[in-house]
């Protein structure tokens, strides 16, 4: 049989090892709603991101013709200047596609992406205001039950 890890380590004092485990052990454990939320969470995002697709600020340059030797500015650029918006998907900042145009590569028009953003924001602020709201919070196990 294998030797457990705690087998090794003959010269540490019990509560000297139970104090590192506790010190780098999450000090609240989520409850299994959490996790369930998570995961739909997840799957919605990803269901999203394989509806419309999405672009790195390098394809952005590539489909719009840029010519731009930092392939990033014009993604950048159009993202400051409230034309186009971006997510963080896997550690990677990515453009949901359906705000380009495929036949210019150019975002869509204004009028059309002004309309889509403060409804992308509302949605933000609409799950934000259920799941983050105390009592959901509570019933999801991720924070105290309010008093009654």
């Amino acid at each position: 049989m294998a030797p457990r890890p705690h087998d090794e380590r003959p010269d540490l004092e019990e509560d000297a090892f139970e104090a590192v485990v506790d010190a780098v052990t999450a000090p609240q454990v989520p409850k299994p709603g959490w996790f369930a939320q998570a995961r739909r969470n997840a799957e919605a995002r990803q269901a999203f991101l394989d509806e419309v697709g999405a672009l790195s600020s390098e394809e952005v340059a590539t489909l719009a013709g840029s010519r731009a030797t930092n392939r990033r500015s014009t993604a950048t650029r159009w993202q400051a200047e409230g034309r186009t918006f971006a997510v963080t998907h896997a550690g990677r900042t990515i453009y949901p596609g359906f705000q380009f145009d495929p036949a210019t590569g150019l975002p869509k028009p204004r009028g059309r992406a002004g309309a889509r953003r403060p409804a992308l924001r509302d949605v933000r602020l609409g799950a934000r205001a259920v799941v983050g709201h105390p009592a959901r919070r509570a019933r999801l196990g991720t924070a105290p039950r309010p008093a009654r």
